[in-house]
């Protein structure tokens, strides 16, 4: 194969009726793919198409995406992903550098998402598209070719027929090329008239901006001045607070250090009462754990009988669980004789199963000599046939070169009418048996010649006793046709180009005589007179007057001789009625050689099929096999292991029982115990009640220390607000300052300001100015200074931008014309190869005709294709006209003449034989051998001409409804090609 980009494997998963994994080995050579309607073929062709892109769920055959994953069956449950991958040998390096064999992954996950993978590896959709761009096998082109496609390349308007031409010609990547430019180029405009409103709008801004500068710089000027005298008379202010602040301070400590003297006291007095209540709290706590431990115990002498009930329970069900293992142990004993029973029986299954499939190798070597046979013997009839069709020229030509009968509708000299005592069914002339019309009755005696006289009998012994009754009274020649000795019809056919139609076609004859018709008549075509000559050779044939042309080239006509020239020829005729019906019989052999070759392929195919059945059936014969073995063994184990359990079991019982006993004999120390706990707790409660009695005392003491604690302390609380209300009045006044002026917290700073108080003409000056500036109010800009300068920088980047935008598009305007230019030469030039081959290949898949290609140029602009079609005989024009046969030839020799052009490195055919005939598909057949050699063709097909020519065979069945199955064969071999991952 001359490209190495063919695809090696395609596997399937979870997508549409393939539910389990699915591998397809597909070699370079030429792959078919059959099976009943509805058995999921097609959806190969959907998978492919799907994983080189396609985005229309309808190209799909399906209303959205998420039913292409696996929805489920009666058996199988619905899947959450789709997965298709497609390999695809690149030895030469037609993919760029990914490595001697890329693989392409889609998924599509139930929830809608999908992903896209090179290799293995995430990729973009663009990824995939941009590398198989321009290389025959993108979704839009020619690598699927299917029927509908065939409709729609010719049913489509002219300008929807360019993308194939324009895949053809290797103009999509600059296509794509240029439809980015264009994208960039509007989008360049764009900004820069954006940009260009934006250098309109700043402009506008700057001037106002630079008004507001000027009058905020003055603005600026007398606010500084202000600021100057109102910090100095707020200094003043500030010094005054802060002195008030400091007296406050010192008589708050002094209010403090009362209440902390109080404070010690309230501490001391705590302190032992806090000690009394420990030594309280301390009984409490030895009352409360006596109390916890004889409840403990309490509570431990019912869990003690519990434990024992819980230990004569544990000690029954031992007991019961160990007679329950040994019933198990004699189940598991049984369950070990039926295995070895049913491995017996499996076994023999297994014997069985491999006679059989001995037995059917046998039977298919024998099939397969059978066939040979046959063939040999039908290419041996068909020889015979050719060498009986010479020789009965031969014998025509010597018929015809005697002076025939001017007056046959006359009948021969001789009546037979006295011997119908010896054959009453007798019927003579045989030409007045057929009726023709005047016109046509020259060509009906041509085709008769001789035989036009000849007597006319039922049976051979009617013949018989004819002939002897004939010689005992005469001497002239007698020439006979016997009706049971006329063969059955057998096909014949198509009509010569130019003929009118078969001569039995133009005659009329009683239904009885209807295959002596047939046999003497349904393969001679009638011609008119100036084309008689001019057919061709291949069969005898005659004109509307008379003219005869014979096989071997020879042209007879019997003009106007007298009657007694006929007789001359009798002998003869007789032989060719003898020779016609030799002829009939070796068709008929050859017909019926041809049932047995088709009705012996058809043995051989199921035979093949037999032998993988049985194949598949031993091997899961084998696996059972090894399964009631492995469960045998498994079975083994559970018995040793349930003998161990029943010791163990044993063994643990005599444990419980001492324990048991241990219990019971522990449980007579604990109530010893619960006695001597509950004379303790007495003691313990008598010693807290004398505790309690003598913390009466020191609780009135600490009250009194608190209530001189609470006078103190509410002095010192009062110091502490007038320190914080001079605090506050500080802060107001510092925090006006400091929200004025930014500072205040420099001490040396402040002392300066507030050493030098305002005079009367500082206070007036203050006042006009802080009047001036309520006058200026809000109308002032303060930000304009800086909002002026920065809005001039932003208007000089502006225009360099404006400046970048102009020469990128002038770039891309050169670019795109380019782009352009270099398009329409490829194109031009591709498009004149494929308008010649397209001529040349039409030609050859109607074996003449006329076909070209037109551009033309719809209203709109656009260009467009125009296909012309011609076939052999016919006149029209219009591909509309064309029968569906034809228009599958026309669509396949446009589709060819691409191929031709730029071959795809594979192709997948959809059902495209379908609407051709045996001999159009051999045609077609032989096209599609020359392109093998460079292009790797798989073919879905029910027709088995078809499917004779394929290296291999992969058959697509459905053994349960909703779930495809493949079955492949390597033809060449023999020998199983794939099989389900």
């Amino acid at each position: 194969m001359a490209s190495s980009l063919y695809i090696k494997r395609l596997e399937l998963s979870g997508f549409k009726t393939f539910v389990k994994r699915t591998t397809l080995t597909i070699d370079s050579g030429m792959t078919s793919i059959v099976g009943p309607n509805g058995c999921g073929k097609s959806n190969i062709i959907d998978a492919v198409r799907w994983v080189l892109g396609e985005q229309s769920a309808k190209a799909l055959r399906a209303s959205r995406m998420e039913e292409l994953v696996f929805h489920g069956s009666e058996r199988e449950k619905p899947v959450g992903m789709a997965e298709v991958t497609i390999t695809l040998d690149n030895e030469q390096g037609l993919l760029g550098k990914q490595g001697p064999e890329i693989s392409l992954t889609r998924r599509l996950y139930r929830s809608g998402e999908s992903e896209y993978l090179i290799n293995r590896s995430s990729v973009r959709l663009k990824d995939i598209t941009d590398l198989i761009l321009d290389t025959g096998i993108t979704t839009g082109a020619y690598v699927i070719m299917e029927q509908g496609k065939i409709d729609s390349v010719l049913s489509a308007r002219p300008t929807e027929r360019m993308s194939l031409f324009e895949e053809a010609a290797g103009v999509m990547r600059y296509q794509q090329q240029k439809e980015e430019a264009e994208r960039k180029l509007a989008a360049t405009q764009q900004n820069l008239v954006r940009v260009g409103d934006i250098v309109h709008e700043l402009k506008r801004q700057l001037d106002s901006l630079e008004r507001q500068a000027k009058v905020a710089e003055q603005y600026q000027e007398m606010r500084k001045r202000v600021q100057e005298l109102r910090a100095r008379a707020r200094a003043v202010e500030l010094a005054r607070g802060r002195a008030e602040l400091e007296a406050a301070e010192a008589e708050a400590a002094a209010a403090h250090r009362s209440a902390e003297a109080g404070r010690v006291v309230v501490a001391e007095r705590t302190a032992a009462l806090r000690a009394g209540r420990e030594r309280q709290e301390g009984l409490e706590a030895r009352v409360r754990e006596l109390e916890s431990e004889l409840g403990r115990i309490r509570e431990g002498s019912v869990a003690f009988r519990a434990e024992l009930e819980t230990l004569r329970l544990r000690l029954s069900q031992a007991v019961i669980h160990r007679e329950e293992r040994e019933r198990s142990l004699g189940e598991s004993l049984a369950a070990q004789e039926k295995l070895a029973a049913k491995a017996e029986v499996v076994r023999e299954e297994a014997s069985k199963e491999e006679s059989r499939l001995a037995s059917v190798r046998v039977e298919l070597e024998d099939f397969i000599r059978e066939v040979k046979g046959l063939e040999e013997a039908l290419a041996a009839a068909r020889g015979d046939l050719t060498a009986r069709r010479q020789a009965l020229g031969t014998q025509a030509d010597r018929l015809h070169q005697q002076p025939d009968s001017a007056d046959r509708e006359g009948g021969v000299r001789e009546p037979l009418d006295e011997f119908r005592q010896h054959v009453p069914t007798l019927e003579w002339p045989l030409i007045r048996l057929f009726q023709a019309d005047e016109a046509k009755r020259p060509a009906l005696l041509a085709a008769l010649g001789p035989l036009a006289d000849a007597a006319v009998v039922e049976t051979w012994g009617q013949a018989e006793a004819l002939l002897r009754a004939w010689r005992e009274q005469r001497e002239a020649p007698l020439a006979l046709v016997v009706l049971e000795a006329i063969p059955e019809p057998g096909p014949r056919g198509e009509l010569p180009e130019g003929a009118t139609c078969w001569v039995d076609e133009a005659v009329s004859c009683p239904p009885r005589y209807g295959p002596l018709a047939r046999a003497l008549l349904g393969n001679v075509a009638m011609f008119d007179d100036e084309r008689v000559t001019a057919a061709g050779a291949g069969r005898s044939h005659v004109s509307v007057s008379g003219i005869k042309v014979f096989e071997p080239g020879i042209v007879w006509w019997p003009g106007r001789l007298p009657a007694s020239a006929r007789a001359a020829g009798t002998e003869l005729a007789m032989l060719l009625a003898a020779a016609v019906r030799e002829l009939g019989g070796i068709e008929a052999k050859i017909v019926e050689l041809e049932a047995d070759l088709a009705e012996s392929r058809r043995f051989e195919s199921a035979a093949r099929i037999e032998q993988v059945r049985l194949e598949q059936s031993l091997s899961g014969r084998l696996g059972e096999r090894e399964q009631i073995e492995q469960t045998a063994t498994e079975s083994a184990s559970r018995v040793a292991g349930l003998r161990g359990e029943i010791a163990v079991l044993a063994e643990s019982q005599a444990k419980l029982e001492a324990e048991l006993r241990q219990r019971e004999e522990a449980h007579g120390g604990e109530r010893r115990h619960e006695d001597e706990l509950t004379g303790s707790l007495f003691a313990v409660q008598d010693e807290r009640q004398r505790a309690r009695d003598a913390m009466g005392p020191l609780d009135d003491e600490v009250e009194e220390a608190r209530t001189r604690l609470d006078e103190a302390q509410s002095a010192a609380y009062a110091a502490e607000g007038r320190v914080q209300e001079a605090r506050t009045r500080f802060e107001l006044v510092r925090h006006d300052f400091e929200a004025e002026f930014g500072t205040g917290n420099e001490p040396g700073h402040l002392d300066d300001l507030a050493a030098r108080p305002l005079n009367d003409e500082e206070f007036s000056q203050l006042g006009r100015l802080e009047g001036r500036l309520a006058e200026m109010g809000e109308a002032v800009n303060l930000l304009a200074l800086d909002e002026f300068k920065d809005l001039g920088e932003r208007h000089a980047e502006y225009q360099r931008q404006i400046e970048d935008l102009r020469s990128s598009r002038e770039k891309l305007q050169r670019a795109i014309y380019r782009l352009d230019r270099e398009s329409e030469r490829r194109f031009d030039r591709t498009f004149a190869t494929i308008r010649e081959n397209f001529h040349t290949m039409f030609r050859r898949l109607f074996g003449g005709g006329e076909a070209d290609l037109k551009l033309v140029e719809s209203e709109e602009g656009e260009r467009g294709i125009e296909i012309e079609a011609k076939p052999p005989g016919k006149r029209t024009e219009s591909i509309a006209l064309l029968s569906g046969g034809e228009k599958a030839l026309t669509s396949t020799a446009l589709l060819f003449a691409l191929y031709t052009t730029k071959p795809s490195p594979f192709c997948f055919l959809d059902e495209l034989d379908a609407p051709l005939d045996d001999a159009n598909t051999d045609r077609f057949m032989k096209i599609l051998k020359e392109f093998n050699a460079q292009t790797q063709f798989i073919m879905i097909t029910h027709n088995k001409h078809t499917m004779e020519l394929a290296d291999s065979l992969y058959g697509i069945t459905m053994e349960e409804p909703g779930v495809s199955k493949v079955v492949s064969v390597r033809l060449r071999t023999a020998q199983p090609a794939a099989q389900p991952a």
